[in-house]
Parts: C-alpha cells; sequence; structure tokens
C-alpha cells in the first residue's frame, strides 16, 4: 500500500510510505514524481544515507516551505527517527 501522510504548503513536496506486510519504506513525491527517500538522497549526495537501517519507514511530517521532512524507521538497533535537510535544488 503507498500512502501519504503530509505536504508542503504548496503541495510540491509530499511525504508518506509505501508498505508491504510488516516492511515499510519512505516515499518522497517532489513535483508529483515518487522517489524513495533513501534512494533520492544517495542520488543527491549523501551516499551513505540509510546505511544499515532495516528500512525507513515512514515520512510522517513535511515543513511548510517542503525542505525539512520528519519520520521514523527500523534502525541499525531499534526504531528511530530522523531529520532530514532537503537538496535545494529539487
Amino acid at each position: 500500500m503507498i500512502e501519504a501522510l503530509s505536504l508542503s504548503d504548496d503541495g510540491r513536496v509530499i511525504g508518506g510510505a509505501q508498505t508491504f506486510g510488516l516492511d515499510s519504506a519512505a516515499v518522497l513525491w517532489i513535483d508529483r514524481e515518487p522517489f524513495y527517500l533513501r534512494d533520492y538522497l544517495r542520488q543527491h549526495g549523501v551516499p551513505q544515507a540509510f546505511d544499515g537501517w532495516i528500512n525507513t519507514g515512514f515520512v510522517t511530517g513535511v515543513s511548510p516551505d517542503g525542505h525539512v521532512v520528519v519520520g521514523f524507521g527500523a534502525g541499525p538497533t531499534d526504531f528511530q527517527g530522523y531529520l532530514v535537510i532537503l537538496p535545494k535544488e529539487r
């Protein structure tokens, strides 16, 4: 299942997740184009984004300007939250 959970004020950045069974992957839609958060960060200069994590879970919040996302997932040892500042060139 794919679900949107939060969006920027202008609607250009939407955060959510794709879930499959007990697993989930954080998803961003930027200008209506979907990206897995891990892949997006790795393609935009953070090659080790979420290394060691079991899954990236859910994006649960997007800042009004769309530059910051927050969420939680299954980290290396436990569930943990994250805050990501997105690259300015989106």
